[in-house]
C-alpha cells in the first residue's frame, strides 16, 4: 500500500452500524483502520 491511499468507506456492510450507533462496532472497525495505519487524516492531490 502507497504511503498515501485512499480508502473507500462506504461499503453498506462497513457503515451501517453508524446508523443505530453500535459504539462497540465503531470501536473495533477504527482500531482496525488504525492497526493498518490509516489515521483518519485528509489527503490532499
Amino acid at each position: 500500500m502507497a504511503k498515501r491511499h485512499i480508502v473507500n468507506v462506504h461499503e453498506v456492510s462497513d457503515v451501517k452500524p453508524f446508523r443505530w450507533g453500535s459504539p462497540a462496532f465503531i470501536h473495533e472497525m477504527v482500531g482496525n483502520w488504525k492497526a493498518i495505519g490509516l489515521d483518519g487524516r485528509k489527503c490532499t492531490a
